[in-house]
């Protein structure tokens, strides 16, 4: 089953890059229902995917959810949203902060959520990776502290918050 893009309203299917025909359509179809719903809270926002499907190795780790070496389509995407508006007879682009792109993600039916605060745009990976085993180490919650992945702490809820460690 491949993705029917007449159906999608936030997304073209060339934003999926890489090869959106390797994507789970069921990520497609949440990440555009959690955008669409988004949008409605916080009008101008958009998500700009960084990735979905990509090639085995380009991502640290061996089972990444991007990779279709484990199962038959990539079931991850990566990305960051922002709000665009006019001001002044110009258009700003400003970042979603992360922690509120992470609260916004924990309403939808994501199995897995990582955040990455130190991208040049902070932003997610979400999946629908098959839950038990499959991530034994990580959990379906986990942040990036530079090329760490370590599961949610009081340092990351106090770096996502402003505070100091």
């Amino acid at each position: 089953m491949s993705v029917l893009w007449h159906n999608i309203r936030h997304f073209r299917r060339e934003e999926w890059v890489h090869d959106p025909d390797l994507v789970e359509p069921d990520v497609v179809y949440l990440l555009d229902e959690q955008r669409a719903a988004h949008g409605e809270a916080l009008p101008g926002v958009r998500y700009v995917v960084h990735v979905a499907w990509d090639r085995p190795g380009s991502h640290d780790a061996e089972d990444s959810s991007h990779y279709t070496t484990a199962r038959p389509l990539a079931t991850a995407v990566d990305y960051h949203a922002e709000v665009v508006r006019q001001a002044g007879g110009r258009r700003v682009v400003e970042p979603v902060p992360l922690v509120d792109l992470w609260l916004w993600a924990e309403r939808f039916p994501w199995n897995g959520v990582g955040l990455y605060p130190t991208w040049n745009t902070p932003g997610l990976h979400c999946d629908l990776r098959r839950l038990g085993r499959d991530h034994p180490n990580l959990g379906k919650r986990w942040w990036r502290d530079g090329k760490a992945y370590k599961p949610f702490d009081e340092a990351m809820l106090r770096r996502l918050l402003g505070e100091k460690t």
